[in-house]
């Protein structure tokens, strides 16, 4: 059991988040965390997908995904190179990354897709799958950002607070990892001599 910091105690980072995260009444702050990150997917997600949510977002994500789009088409080229994949990388191309535009808007809108499902997701009983997929997403983003010499601050706090929510656990009172007792029999009145 954590105990509640004294007011002449000087606390480390980790102590801080051993008292505030990871004590069982952490559920509130996961909760916290968690409607944070739909938030954040959701408007992410949509910006990518359409120009209704922020007009200038998405020009803004257009804009950045014709950069995008060149650093990850040879790792995905590279993925359907074995032979009874090569045929399909055509349809693939099209489907996953670009349409022929050279605009990379079907990649983009892939990701979008998957934030928007995910952020949906994490709100369900699969939300550790949605953490681990938009942790996925994340690394790619700062993958990418680093092959293109930017800084890659913005995935990186996101994969940072997704892999802080997947350490808080279900925040229950402790008793996940202690045994259950299994209900006493009712003696039916009889005793062993009958």
């Amino acid at each position: 059991q954590i105990s509640p910091p004294k007011a002449s105690q000087a606390l480390s980072v980790p102590q801080l988040l051993g008292f505030f995260v990871f004590r069982p009444g952490g559920k509130m702050m996961k909760l916290l965390l968690t409607l944070l990150l739909v938030f954040a997917f959701m408007m992410a997600g949509s910006n990518k997908i359409t120009d209704a949510v922020h007009k200038k977002t998405h020009e803004f994500l257009s804009a950045g995904f014709k950069q995008f789009g060149p650093v990850w088409h040879p790792i995905f080229k590279e993925a359907f190179s074995p032979a009874p994949l090569a045929e399909h990388w055509p349809a693939a191309e099209k489907a996953l990354l670009d349409d022929g535009t050279k605009t990379y808007q079907v990649f983009m809108k892939n990701i979008g897709f998957l934030e928007v499902t995910c952020a949906v997701m994490l709100l369900t009983p699969v939300s550790s799958l949605a953490n681990f997929l938009l942790l996925c997403v994340m690394g790619g983003a700062v993958f990418t950002h680093i092959q293109l010499d930017e800084p890659p601050f913005p995935p990186a706090v996101l994969a940072a607070l997704l892999t802080l929510r997947m350490f808080m656990g279900s925040g229950s009172s402790g008793a996940a990892g202690k045994k259950k007792l299994a209900p006493a029999k009712k003696n039916s009145g009889r005793s062993k001599k009958d």
